[in-house]
């Protein structure tokens, strides 16, 4: 039989009223990050009605005021709630060691030498029946039919603060000085740029990389994003450029966010540590930077895009919402629930698959096999009712998918996890997947590492189930991003913590020493191999820029300057960048990638050609006769070329000949039409 779930019977409550230190702690931790849900998820449906209307950006800011008011007035009746709750605060209880204290460590070994066992053989299936089977049974036996004891945190003090304050210093500093530029901002910024080109037009309707006339936006899941949107709302209220506040407000604000938003679901899961797991959780995401996809790639370093956004920021508001749910069950708990996860897909349209499977794994973590804990189950899973009727309104609209959902054979799943994590990165993270429950404080917190471990493997990393998911629901390309639904490197952080406190509790001093330097060593090894802010992770330190490569980003605003009416040629490097300008001529091409999703095949494949042989990276026999040719055909107005570009004579001379002429611009050489006029803005 389950054990009573009342709440009163697993906590003692003491009338406390916070004040003082205690209550800006809790008011970093605890308002902010509720300010921003509230604010955010209001913003988002507001912002996709007025989608879903064809209404222009004009009209958003007319109706702007009752958004941020409405949003006040929520956010204010949950602080009156909240304070209300104060004289019911939970008292901590004496912590106890979830397991006894001679476990872990064998636990720790086993898995090391089972993770150690798929890196040598390469058998993923074999590694994901017996850590499945073995989770699971543990599971069962320790946690099936019991409801853990609820332990409160620790009350903050001004240590407490100024180390919180000072996380979030160091990593809007980190987040301001790297600059590690993405080409996918050549369509994330042309969103702003063109709204605020066009602020009469509908918004997210029309093709915003070409502007060309009829053309509709590149897929429609974008038009669920409302980040773009964002940033052209505060560039234009503030009067700053767009790539201003996307580059440098937005992302060290984000930055701090993401340290409190860690730094809250933390005390909710190590109590008496969280200080700790977050300065460990901070270093493992500037040392995760081993594969492009990594995640340490998508934090600091790459703060800038929604896709970032979401893993630092809402997948842990999620999480630490469901877990509230399924502690206290209150409304507002279940409001809150549901509201993260609809700024969540108005971050990115990759929360539309992602965060339904955060949440359910998040509240899978405080279940147990009775009819109390399964409703409660149940009903905190119908919080994802937004999700899930956009995602199903997008299906409908592209006939079944089509567009944003591909049936490409995807590789095996242990090579897909090399892939997202890297080789060194995929063995530590799989580690502390089946290994840090048993390093937590408490029991509660050891049943929900367990919980949400086991059916992360069983629903996400099932080498049987995972490319039926991809061919019918994420698409198989952005598959792997369901690896940011149960964040590893929360577990990661956990699991050192905890290795580190078993060691300083050795009685051997000598022994202490030795392990921790040994640990120490180990450590600055993996971040000069796999530290995101290595140069060869494309990372340059600097002072606080835009995220752009800065000889290209010249370039291309030199080239954006060309009349509007006209059409310019670029390699694909200036191209890139040309679309994230307010103005700017049409493009033959931006990024080639997009060019068969954006053309016809033969069409796509003449720009390509042209592309390419402008920047020196492929010349075809006819390439000359093709470029001779669209200079009509086209009407280009100012053509781009490398000049190291191997037949760099043969094209000067072929422009040379048409009267075009030409300016120096570091790599690369504009060529004019003849009597175009220059306007550089």
């Amino acid at each position: 039989m389950g054990e009573p779930e009342s709440q009163a019977s697993h906590t003692v409550k003491a009338a406390t009223k916070l004040s003082g230190p205690e209550a800006w702690g809790e008011y970093l931790l605890g308002s902010i990050p509720v300010a921003f849900i509230v604010f955010y998820s209001l913003w988002t449906v507001y912002v996709h009605l007025l989608v879903l209307a064809k209404a222009s950006f004009n009209a958003l800011m007319y109706g702007l005021p009752f958004v941020l008011a409405s949003a006040s007035v929520v956010f204010y009746l949950w602080s009156r709630q909240q304070h209300s709750l104060q004289g019911r605060l939970e008292h901590p209880l004496p912590f106890r060691p979830a397991l006894p204290t001679a476990t872990p460590p064998w636990i720790l070994l086993v898995s090391v030498a089972w993770v150690g066992t798929l890196t040598l053989t390469h058998n993923y299936v074999l590694f994901w029946w017996v850590a499945t089977i073995s989770l699971g049974a543990t599971w069962w036996i320790l946690f099936a039919n019991k409801r853990a004891p609820s332990y409160a945190c620790d009350a903050m003090n001004r240590r407490s603060i100024w180390v919180l304050l000072g996380l979030c210093a160091v990593a809007c500093v980190v987040t301001l000085v790297a600059n590690r530029p993405d080409a996918d901002d050549s369509f994330y910024q042309s969103i702003p740029a063109t709204i605020l080109r066009f602020p009469s037009a509908p918004m997210l309707q029309g093709d915003t990389l070409y502007r060309v006339v009829g053309k509709p936006i590149q897929l429609p899941i974008y038009k669920i994003h409302t980040y773009e949107l964002a940033i052209a709302t505060v560039a234009r209220v503030l009067h700053v450029p767009h790539l201003s506040v996307a580059y440098l407000l937005f992302p060290a604000f984000f930055a701090a966010l993401s340290i409190l938003c860690w730094g809250r679901l933390l005390r909710a899961l190590a109590p008496s540590r969280w200080l700790l797991v977050l300065a460990a959780l901070f270093l493992c995401m500037l040392a995760l930077g081993e594969a492009h996809r990594s995640y340490g790639n998508f934090a600091f370093v790459r703060m800038f895009q929604g896709k970032a956004i979401f893993a630092c920021v809402a997948i842990p508001c999620v999480i630490y919402h469901a877990l509230q749910y399924s502690r206290c069950c209150r409304p507002s708990d279940w409001m809150l629930l549901a509201a993260a996860q609809i700024a969540a897909i108005g971050i990115t349209s990759s929360g539309l698959f992602v965060v339904p499977f955060a949440a359910a794994l998040a509240l899978s973590g405080s279940w147990s096999a009775n009819f109390p804990s399964t409703r409660r189950l149940l009903l905190g899973l119908l919080a994802s009712f937004y999700v899930i009727a956009v995602g199903c309104m997008l299906i409908f609209v592209t006939h079944g998918g089509k567009g944003f959902v591909s049936d490409i054979t995807m590789p095996s799943m242990y090579e897909l996890l090399i892939q997202v994590f890297g080789a060194w990165s995929v063995a530590i993270l799989l580690t502390a997947l089946i290994s840090a429950w048993a390093f937590a404080e408490t029991t509660e917190q050891s049943k929900f590492l367990l919980t949400g471990s086991f059916c992360f493997l069983l629903l996400v990393l099932n080498p049987y189930s995972y490319q039926f998911l991809g061919r019918h629901l994420t698409g198989t390309h952005t598959y792997w991003r369901l690896a940011w639904a149960f964040p590893l490197p929360i577990l990661l952080a956990l699991l050192l913590v905890g290795v580190s406190v078993r060691i300083a509790g050795l009685r051997s001093k000598a022994l202490t020493i030795a392990s921790g330097a040994c640990a120490s060593v180990g450590a600055v090894i993996f971040f000069m191999h796999a530290g995101t802010l290595r140069s060869a992770n494309f990372v340059t330190l600097g002072a606080p820029a835009y995220k752009v490569p800065t000889g290209d980003y010249a370039a291309a605003r030199v080239l954006a300057g060309t009349p509007e009416q006209g059409i310019v040629l670029a390699p694909e490097p200036v191209a890139t960048w040309i679309p994230i300008f307010v103005t700017h001529p049409q493009i033959l091409g931006t990024r080639i990638m997009y060019l068969s999703a954006d053309f016809a095949p033969m069409e796509a494949a003449q720009r390509r050609m042209l592309m390419t042989y402008v920047g020196g990276s492929a010349r075809a026999p006819d390439s000359p006769a093709v470029l001779e040719s669209a200079l009509t055909r086209y009407n280009l107005s100012a053509i781009m070329v490398a000049r190291d570009a191997p037949w760099v004579a043969e094209i000067r001379n072929l422009l040379a000949a048409h009267g075009w002429h030409n300016t120096t611009l570091g790599h690369y050489e504009l060529w004019r039409k003849p009597e175009t006029p220059r306007h550089i803005s």
